[in-house]
């Protein structure tokens, strides 16, 4: 979505909004922000990327590019991409060519099975020597209270 934009007080006249829709721009130009945008058309130059490494030409029945994206998704997948990257190119493709919306159930389907499969990337725990410098500071500062349940969280709870 593009960024919102309060109602200015006095913009009630044609005049007034037309001034003001011209320096916005279009409303096509306005539907998606421009580092939205940066990363769609850098999904969808990976894609035609892909399909020239592979010797593929866009089809031209929807049913046919159904196929072709889920043959992509599982490119994907098998080079070890993230989630991310696979919403992000689906999301610009159904950015590019609208009529694509809905018309793409098997990929959709692809997309579901991934996100109940991959392997969530989760922060690292605390290491140990963070936490002697925490308690460390903590001591000093003359919290130990602090100090002693940053170890017991640490070594009874993690």
């Amino acid at each position: 979505m593009g960024k919102k934009v309060t109602s200015c007080l006095g913009a009630s006249s044609k005049e007034t909004r037309k001034k003001i829709r011209q320096k916005l721009g279009s409303l096509k130009s306005l539907t998606v922000q421009d580092k939205t945008k940066q990363r769609y058309k850098a999904a969808l130059a990976e894609f035609f990327k892909y399909l020239r490494q592979e010797n593929l030409e866009l089809p031209t029945r929807q049913d046919a590019m159904d196929g072709m994206v889920s043959d992509y998704l599982e490119y994907l997948w098998a080079q070890g991409e993230g989630r991310a990257t696979a919403s992000t190119f689906m999301a610009a493709l159904q950015d590019h060519l609208p009529k694509l919306k809905h018309n793409l159930p098997a990929s959709w389907r692809l997309m579901k099975t991934w996100s109940v499969h991959e392997i969530p990337a989760r922060a690292p725990p605390m290491t140990e020597a963070v936490l002697r410098a925490m308690v460390g500071w903590s001591v000093t500062q003359g919290h130990e209270t602090l100090g002693l349940s940053l170890l017991v969280g640490f070594y009874g709870l993690l």
